[in-house]
Order: structure tokens, then C-alpha cells, then sequence
């Protein structure tokens, strides 16, 4: 029984519209132009990478959702996507301690991953492809605003030298990060917010973390409310309120 997988299905649904709406003409165009489109992914998808470094990545994304801080005490992450997609399973395999508690389960947990993978790289090839070139292509992306930022935050400083915000003052170069309440407070009139300061704080590992909570029925904003965030407000309020930036 063959199989379409969405790529396809979603193609032979536009010909049909295009055949009932344009001639049969029209349906063989497009169908000759969507052939050449296939045949230049199908040379891109060679160039970027072969079979076995495909079902790595696509290892990769579904061990995305199941993946535990249990598993990964018994092996790395990338040794697990090299043994569910079929690449020197026997040596990653002699890596993890059988006798361990736990190990047998994994094993079988990486073997059902493999035919997982090996499934969807026969029916949805294309699909990943796109998803990979659309993450890496993202990732680049990020990496450009991390640079800029980087850049920004390496020309920020904090000053309270009464000289030093003048002069940053008449050289136009004085931004104050004040709340809402001093801003009201300083100009009435004038107390509509133009620009916005964003200071994120990254948990390491919180993916992972709120996924575990999540399966045991916990509220992950709880402990990050306790644990993390009221103790950063605390040191963000001492570092920042009532001083000004430039």
C-alpha cells in the first residue's frame, strides 16, 4: 500500500483544482514545474546531508518531547539520536551500565525510537528537510541578534557621577529606566512610555524541567515564581531602581 505523505497529497489536490478550473493543460505545467522544483530539493537534500545524518536529526526531534534528565545519566543525547537512527548501535549501546536501574527500559525506549525514524524518514522526508533548513535558518537569525545585542549591552553603562550624567545628558546619550510610578511622579504630563527595557533571565535546563513537572501533575509557574523570580526581582530592584543608563 502506498502511501502519500502530506508534500504530495497537498500537490495532487492542486492539480485536480487546477484541472477543473484551468484545462488539463494548465494541470500539466504546473505539474512539470513542480517536477523540476522536486528535482532541485531532492539535489539539495543530498548535498546537505545523507541518510544516516537525516534520521540523526530526526532522532533528534523526537527525542525533543520524551527525552529526561534520568536518560541522560546513562547516555549523551547525541549517542542517543546516533543509536535510534541505526549508526554504531553496539558501541553506543556498550556505553550505557546495564546493571544500572532503569538501563533495560531506555534501550527498549531507543529501539521503538529507531523504527519511529526510520518510518518517518520513508514518508516524510520532504517535511523534515524543510523543518531542518527552517531551524537552522532561525537559529542564524538569533545568533545575528545575539550579536547585535552583545553589542549594545557592551556600550551600555550605568552611571550615578552627578558630572558624568550631565555630560551624558548634553550629548543626548542618557536613557533612565525608571518605573511607572517615579516616571508619573517626575513628569505628570509627560509619563507615556515610548520605549521598553527588556532584561530576560534564561533558566538553564527549564524545558526539561517544566516537562517533568508537567508529567507529574506540578505546577511549573509555582516553583519558578518561588525558586527563581521573586529572588531575581529582588536583586533586579536593588541593581537597577532609581539609577540611570547610557
Amino acid at each position: 500500500m502506498y502511501v502519500l505523505s502530506s508534500t504530495q497529497a497537498s500537490i495532487a489536490v492542486l492539480l485536480l483544482c487546477l484541472k477543473s478550473g484551468k484545462g488539463i493543460k494548465a494541470q500539466w505545467a504546473f505539474k512539470s514545474d513542480v517536477k523540476k522544483l522536486a528535482r532541485v530539493a531532492l539535489d539539495a537534500r543530498k548535498i546537505f546531508a545523507n541518510e544516516s545524518q537525516y534520521k540523526e536529526m530526526i532522532a533528534g526531534y523526537l527525542l525533543r518531547e520524551t527525552w529526561t534528565s534520568m536518560d541522560a545519566e546513562f547516555i549523551d543525547l547525541r549517542h542517543a539520536c546516533a543509536y535510534a537512527a541505526g549508526n554504531d548501535t553496539k558501541k553506543v549501546a556498550a556505553k550505557i551500565d546495564t546493571s544500572r536501574e532503569g538501563a533495560a527500559t531506555l534501550l527498549k525506549k531507543l529501539d521503538e525510537l529507531g523504527r519511529q525514524v526510520n518510518q518517518k524518514y520513508k514518508e516524510e522526508t520532504e517535511e523534515y528537510f524543510l523543518k531542518i533548513l527552517t531551524d537552522i535558518s532561525r537559529f542564524r537569525l538569533h545568533i545575528k541578534y545575539y550579536r547585535f545585542a552583545h553589542r549594545i549591552f557592551n556600550r551600555m553603562n550605568i552611571i550615578q557621577d552627578p558630572e558624568k550624567l550631565q555630560l551624558a545628558k548634553s550629548g543626548g546619550n542618557l536613557y533612565q529606566l525608571v518605573s511607572v510610578e517615579e516616571a508619573r511622579l517626575n513628569e505628570p504630563e509627560a509619563s507615556q512610555i515610548i520605549h521598553h527595557a527588556i532584561i530576560k533571565a534564561d533558566v538553564r535546563g527549564s524545558t526539561t524541567v517544566t516537562r517533568e513537572l508537567i508529567n507529574k501533575g506540578l505546577k511549573p509557574s509555582k516553583l519558578f515564581q518561588s525558586a527563581f523570580f521573586r529572588s531575581h526581582q529582588s536583586v533586579v530592584g536593588k541593581v537597577w531602581r532609581g539609577q540611570d543608563f547610557y
